[in-house]
């Protein structure tokens, strides 16, 4: 049998394994978040081969971090650009000198809900408030949406070290046929991987801020935020008809909403309806949101501007952000629907 052949088996034993019942569905949601940069056959094929994998990379990659491989150790197999490579964990190698390799996780969970609260300008309660926004707009058109969103639930909350409650996930999961099962294996895999890449973004993003805080730079709103959250003043959430939930909107969408009620007023009645109003919001708000955070990073990685001290950096990424702002509502947000 050829390794190609091997890696197939792999697969194909791991998937019927992982489908088998609700208890192998819920080891394997606990395990899966370890390996959401791996598309889902090849994180089937490192669970059957390790399932106690937590980090795992190329031995280059791992160079790059300044560690090395322990002399003897298997290389876990994968299959990647079309041919077979060998990954390795993070337990089977050391650490010699230079950059460290550090494993994200929400460990300040409440401070982190404050900085996307901010960020977006939204009112979430909680880890689970704005995970589930996320869920609800991936996969509101999919189907077997309940066990779907649940799932994606405890694979992400897992993976970023947030508690996470089963809700009858066995229970849920024994009640589907064999495609349905299939079907959710692949979804979940996919959703949570989409999710977990934004939120470890949104992670590195929370960290400059609050180093930021900490050396005096002071989110100049952030009172008048928690004030308007306090009281209830702004609607920051609408109720999704598809969903049955009422969810959290960003200011991207709130504005776009703000504005068809001026502008497109029978256009918006008809999406709201429909219950088609909130996926549109919410991808304007991730697009919008998105192209942003990537025109932030370009500045903050901006040669000159790290060299500035951090008062006049503040004044300076205040100024740049307020025109990037105006930028994004004008070719993305305040368009018409």
């Amino acid at each position: 049998m050829s390794i190609i052949e091997d890696y197939k088996v792999l697969v194909k034993n791991g998937t019927e394994k992982i489908l088998s019942n609700g208890g192998e569905w819920n080891k394997w949601l606990k395990f899966a978040g370890n390996t959401y940069t791996y598309d889902v056959n090849n994180s089937i094929a490192i669970y059957m081969q390790n399932p106690k994998v937590t980090s795992a990379a190329e031995l280059t990659e791992w160079n790059d971090y300044s560690r090395r491989v322990h002399k003897g150790q298997k290389g876990i197999m994968i299959y990647k650009d079309g041919r077979i490579r060998y990954i390795f964990d993070i337990s089977q190698t050391y650490y010699t000198c230079g950059k460290k390799y550090g494993r994200w996780s929400i460990s300040e969970t409440h401070k982190f809900i404050n900085f996307i609260n901010q960020k977006y300008d939204i009112d979430n309660k909680n880890f689970d408030e704005y995970l589930a926004s996320m869920i609800a707009y991936l996969a509101h058109d999919k189907n077997n949406s309940d066990i779907l969103f649940q799932s994606v639930r405890c694979m992400v909350s897992e993976r970023a070290g947030v508690t996470y409650t089963d809700n009858n996930l066995s229970d849920m999961f024994n009640a589907l046929m064999t495609d349905e099962r299939k079907y959710i294996l692949t979804e979940t895999h996919n959703i949570s991987a989409k999710i977990l890449h934004k939120i470890e973004r949104e992670n590195k993003q929370y960290k400059i801020w609050r180093s930021e805080n900490e050396q005096g730079t002071i989110n100049a709103g952030s009172q008048e935020n928690t004030a308007e959250s306090e009281t209830g003043i702004a609607d920051k959430s609408i109720f999704d008809r598809k969903t049955n939930r009422r969810l959290s909107v960003g200011s991207y969408g709130r504005r776009l909403m703000e504005w068809m009620q001026e502008e497109q007023p029978e256009r918006y009645q008809q999406l709201l309806q429909e219950g088609d109003l909130f996926p549109i919001l919410v991808e304007v708000q991730v697009e919008a949101s998105q192209t942003k955070d990537n025109m932030v990073d370009e500045m903050l990685n901006d040669p000159e501007i790290k060299a500035m001290d951090w008062l006049e950096r503040s004044k300076v990424i205040t100024l740049q952000s307020d025109l990037i702002d105006q930028q994004i509502m004008r070719e993305i947000v305040l368009i018409p629907r």
